[in-house]
């Protein structure tokens, strides 16, 4: 059996095979543990709800918090008290960079999971700057952007 495929599958891994930097171990909808990405950083994608997609024939669109995560741990594997905002932001402009690459080759097939049928991204355009979330009590260093990625599936 072949499942439609979902806008947060889609944005996942759209950032997973499209953005320089990031794989399918460093970007998913929730936080892993924290030892399995300390080193590289992680990238998180959720959908915001918005208005009901219109089928129209030419695509679905899907507005996408990303955030980019950086943690420094401590020898015990606690997360020190700067965050690594530099980690998260380097992310975050690959990212970024990544919506107006000309050798994107947007309409090209994105792999999806096992039993999911195949989807194209047409376009991806930032709806916001990269910005720095302060102050998080964690110790994690947080840049977030918006997304605006319009798909399709084949």
């Amino acid at each position: 059996m072949t499942f439609r495929p979902t806008a947060p599958l889609v944005a996942v891994a759209w950032l997973s095979q499209r953005v320089p930097g990031v794989d399918a171990a460093r970007v998913a909808t929730r936080l892993p543990r924290v030892t399995d990405w300390a080193a590289e950083g992680f990238v998180q994608a959720t959908v915001i709800p918005s208005v009901a997609p219109v089928h129209s024939g030419d695509g679905r669109l899907a507005y996408v918090q990303v955030d980019c995560w950086g943690v420094n741990l401590a020898a015990d594997g606690s997360a020190q008290t700067k965050p690594a905002i530099k980690k998260a932001a380097v992310l975050a402009e690959n990212v970024l960079a990544a919506t107006g690459d000309d050798v994107q080759a947007f309409g090209r097939p994105l792999a999806m999971p096992a039993n999911y049928g195949p989807v194209r991204v047409l376009s991806v355009y930032p709806m916001t700057e990269p910005s720095e979330v302060p102050d998080d009590p964690s110790g994690f260093g947080r840049v977030t952007l918006d997304l605006a990625i319009k798909w399709s599936p084949l």
